[in-house]
Order: structure tokens, then C-alpha cells, then sequence
């Protein structure tokens, strides 16, 4: 330990005990800083180091200006250095800029000026540089997005056959109306397999009678509603359905039969918007093989033609219309485009919304989905939305859809 004093305290003048100091104590010590600072005389203008100092090392340069008046930000030090601006680029995050207000003389007189402190670092460009460095791109913003008012929404479906629904599928359908709300709902038919009204034959130990299909799909569409009670809904007859008119054709051959199935009461109750109960729900029937329009923008139906391959059916349906579509029918998902004179065109191929079932042939080409329309306020524009079913699982919108 250092010797210790007893003194007096330079700036208040009390006697103190220390070891080498002296100020008594720290505020002492901080007052007479103060009044020295006040003593000292101010700079004169031409004392400031203004000198612009510039070091080059291969492909970086430090540049720095220590005290200038007018040198106050990195693109006034850049312009100064004498640097050639096609060569040589600002890094960016590299340059420092400090302030301070100083006193000086000006042609005599005392004034207080601030004094500025800026370095930079700068690098060879991209072109000029022997060095991999990042290349940077202004990439401009895009414009925001606008939200659309007033947009109509349709969801369509198709080829449910019931009893051979998938039911993972259907929870899908519901769980995608419950979130869209559509403004219209359009099932294209073949809701019923009428599998017991078929040429075809059948297997006698799995057998659905057609009053059990029936009550099935009546459910179904009561689900519908009751999902979507503020849309339209629209059923397009499917060719499945047409079995029954056929079958009731084919029986009104016989002169008996055929009186009794003539009888208005009897005609009505069994149409299929009596069968299924969606006429008192005030759904919108359209027979097989007729067809709707959605705004005289897209043709609806169910179908006519399954081709081998996926696209070829809808193809054959644009050229079949000579207009965009939407089709059920072939089981598959498929999509035909064409660009004419009059405009771009799409015929798009619902999918099914039944079992994929393998019990005829082996791996049926066959895929699962839906889909959704949306349309601007005055219907010149669409957009078509696919949803995809694969293992009870789809997405729609950024959304997981999951039937388990």
C-alpha cells in the first residue's frame, strides 16, 4: 500500500486523509474536471484534423475522416475519398458515424460547433473482385394484395354411389362447407349406385337394398343442408340415378304396370326429388343427361363420356359443349385447357367423392376429390380450387383437412 497524506482538499480546502490524491472526494474530484474543461481556450478552425486518411489492403479500403465539420455522413466520406464508385461499393453495416459539439475560434470569435467522426470500409464490386461475394438485388415489392368483396363460391362434388361411399371423404366434403360457406352447392350426380336396378351382375352376400341407398343419401343431403342452410343447392342427375326413370320405363311396358305408374301420384312420388327428400329442402333438380349453367361461364353435368385416359373425357366434354366445365362420371381426376380466339378455356373432371373399390379390377385408376369456384362480384372472372383426398387426409387454403 502507497504512503498516505494528510492534506488539503484542492478544490473545497478541507483537511482529508489520502494516499496520493487531491480531492477529499469523488464530487471534488468531477467539479474541478469541469472547471479545468472551462478554462481550456477554444480550438481554432484550421487545428481540426479534416484530412481524409484512406488504406488500402487488397480488395477492402478503410477510410476515415477524424474531426470534420463538413463530412458528416458515409456517402459524403465515400464522395471525398477519391475512391472510383464503379470499382469500389460501401459494405453495408461497416460504416461508424460519431458527433460532438466542440468550441472554436471563427475569425476570432468563440462558437460551438459540432465535429463529426465517420469511417467507412469498402469493397471491390462483384465485377472488379477476384473474391465470391454476395451480389445484391433490389428486388421491388409486390403490390398488395387486394381483398376481394362480394365474391360468389360454389362447391362441387360428384359419384358419391351410396352404399359404396368413403365415408372419410364425406367428413372432408362437410368440414370444407362448414369453413367456406358457399353461396351454392352442387352435387353432380350419381349420389345413388342403384346397384340393385344394374344390368351387371351382383354379389348376392353384400347386397344394399334400394330403399337403404336411398335413406343413406336422403341423410346426406340433410347433412348438406344443415351445413350450408344459406346456400343453393343444386342435383344434377347422374346416369346411376337414371337407372330408376329406366326401370320405370322399361316396367310400363307391361299395360297393367304401365297404368299403374302412369297414375299422377304414382309418377310423382317416385321422382328422385321425392325419393330423396331434397325437393321439400328446395334443392334445384336437373335430369340426366341435361346440364346447367353457372353464370354462362362454366357448363355443369354429370357426364356422358369416360375415356381411358385421365383429360381425354374432359376433352371430349369441352369439345362436346364447345365451353368451359365442370363433369363428374369417368371417377377421376382430370383436366383439359385450350387457348382460341375467344379466350382461355378449362374443362376440369371432378374426382369421386365414393369408395375406391377394388373388388372388379385391380387397382382402378380412380382418384378422390372436389372442388371450389370462386367468382368476382360482376362473374367475368373464376378461379378453380382442387381438393384432394388421399387417405382421408387433404388440404385446402393452407388448411389440414383429416377424417380420422
Amino acid at each position: 500500500m502507497g504512503r498516505v497524506y494528510t492534506r488539503h482538499c484542492n478544490e473545497c480546502g478541507k483537511l482529508y486523509t489520502g494516499a496520493g490524491k487531491s480531492f477529499c472526494s469523488k464530487p471534488c474530484d468531477d467539479n474541478s474536471r469541469r472547471s479545468e474543461d472551462k478554462k481550456k481556450p477554444p480550438v481554432d478552425v484550421k487545428d481540426l484534423d479534416e484530412k481524409v486518411r484512406t488504406k488500402v489492403e487488397d480488395e477492402i479500403a478503410s477510410v476515415v475522416v477524424m474531426a470534420s465539420k463538413a463530412i458528416k455522413t458515409p456517402e459524403e466520406l465515400f464522395e471525398q475519398s477519391g475512391m472510383d464508385p464503379d470499382v469500389w461499393e460501401i459494405i453495408p453495416d461497416q460504416a461508424v458515424v460519431k458527433t460532438w459539439p466542440v468550441q472554436m475560434k471563427v475569425e476570432g470569435y468563440p462558437v460551438t460547433v459540432p465535429c463529426f467522426y465517420v469511417a467507412i470500409k469498402l469493397r471491390k464490386r462483384w465485377e472488379h473482385s477476384r473474391l465470391p461475394v454476395p451480389i445484391k438485388i433490389d428486388v421491388p415489392s409486390p403490390p398488395t394484395p387486394t381483398k376481394s368483396t362480394g365474391v360468389f363460391t360454389s362447391i362441387h362434388y360428384s359419384d358419391i354411389h351410396f352404399p359404396h361411399h368413403d365415408p372419410r371423404v364425406l367428413t372432408i366434403l362437410y368440414q370444407v362447407l362448414k369453413e367456406v360457406q358457399p353461396d351454392l352447392v352442387v352435387d353432380h350426380g350419381d349420389l345413388l349406385d342403384c346397384e340393385q336396378l344394374s344390368r351387371w351382375p351382383k354379389d348376392p352376400f353384400d347386397r344394399t337394398s334400394l330403399k337403404d341407398e336411398l335413406k343413406m343419401a336422403a341423410e346426406h343431403c340433410g347433412i348438406v343442408h344443415s351445413i350450408t342452410p344459406h346456400a343453393e343447392h343444386w342435383f344434377l342427375e347422374g346416369n346411376h340415378e337414371a337407372r330408376i326413370r329406366k326401370t320405370i320405363w322399361a316396367l310400363a311396358e307391361s299395360r297393367s304396370a304401365g297404368e299403374l305408374l302412369t297414375l299422377p301420384d304414382v309418377a310423382d312420388a317416385l321422382r328422385i326429388p321425392k325419393l330423396l327428400g331434397i325437393e321439400e329442402l328446395g334443392w334445384e333438380y336437373t335430369p340426366y343427361p341435361k346440364h346447367r349453367l353457372l353464370f354462362d361461364r362454366l357448363v355443369l353435368c354429370h357426364g356422358e363420356t369416360a375415356k381411358k385416359d385421365s383429360g381425354a373425357s374432359e376433352k371430349a366434354e369441352y369439345q362436346r359443349y364447345g365451353k368451359g366445365g365442370i363433369s363428374g362420371h369417368t371417377h377421376r381426376v382430370g383436366f383439359y385447357g385450350r387457348t382460341d380466339y375467344n379466350g382461355v378455356h378449362g374443362w376440369w373432371g371432378l374426382g369421386m367423392s365414393g369408395k375406391i373399390r377394388d373388388e372388379y379390377v385391380s387397382f382402378p385408376d380412380w382418384q378422390q376429390g372436389f372442388l371450389c369456384v370462386t367468382m368476382n362480384q360482376d362473374k367475368t372472372e373464376y378461379h378453380v380450387e382442387r381438393i384432394r383426398v388421399f387417405d382421408g387426409v387433404a388440404y385446402f387454403r393452407g388448411q389440414r383437412y383429416d377424417s380420422r
